[in-house]
């Protein structure tokens, strides 16, 4: 029997990982079966628990795929986005996070169903841990470099800064879905209109 690639295994755990997305962005975490995992997927039950031999491994599995979506937005914002204050900043990151991926996916609405999964599945609790800890560094590595540039008082903590600048992404991503009148644009005008209150109170 010819030895399977990693490329191959990787693209099929990335295949079924997307069908199972897609669905809890359509329907939640608990109105998706594994059954309906491999009908979306397109491969056989056989096929889907070589994979993912419980619910709770493909959850962890988009856990994972939201977290690198993610973080690689904000790496390539970051890169190319030059100086960006507060308020730019998560305006564009708030852009970026509703945007479908390659697939069409919204991972956007999937991210709030992992939230909110994470209050009782400890396993879906530890990789939104590593989503949570991992955008949070990247925000904190902005916010030194906002402190060391003059932009942010000296001895601010960037730690801080970056748990508040976190905090704002879920209740947007609420916003968005639930209400439909919080803008990208919206969010960026009321961080500016609160920090221009702070400057100048």
């Amino acid at each position: 029997m010819p030895k399977v690639s990693e490329e191959h295994l990787e693209a099929r755990r990335r295949q079924i990982t997307l069908a199972a997305a897609r669905l809890v962005a359509q329907r939640g975490i608990h109105s998706t079966s594994m059954r309906d995992v491999i009908a979306g997927s397109g491969l056989s039950a056989g096929a889907v628990y070589h994979y993912f031999p419980s619910k709770s491994d493909l959850l962890e599995s988009i856990g994972g795929l939201t977290l690198a979506t993610y973080r690689n937005s904000v790496s390539t914002l970051v890169a190319e986005g030059g100086d960006l204050g507060p308020a730019e900043l998560m305006a564009a990151i708030a852009g970026l996070v509703i945007q479908p991926i390659d697939d069409g996916t919204d991972l956007s609405g999937v991210g709030l169903a992992m939230w909110a999964e994470a209050l009782h599945d400890p396993r879906v609790a530890a990789g939104m841990l590593r989503i949570i800890r991992g955008l949070r560094a990247q925000l904190e590595e902005i916010a030194t470099g906002w402190v060391a540039a003059g932009h942010l008082p000296a001895g601010t903590s960037p730690a801080a800064v970056a748990a508040v600048l976190y905090a704002v992404i879920p209740g947007f991503l609420l916003q968005h879905h639930v209400t439909g009148d919080v803008s990208p644009a919206v969010l960026g005008e009321g961080i500016a209109g609160l920090l221009g209150w702070v400057e100048n109170p």
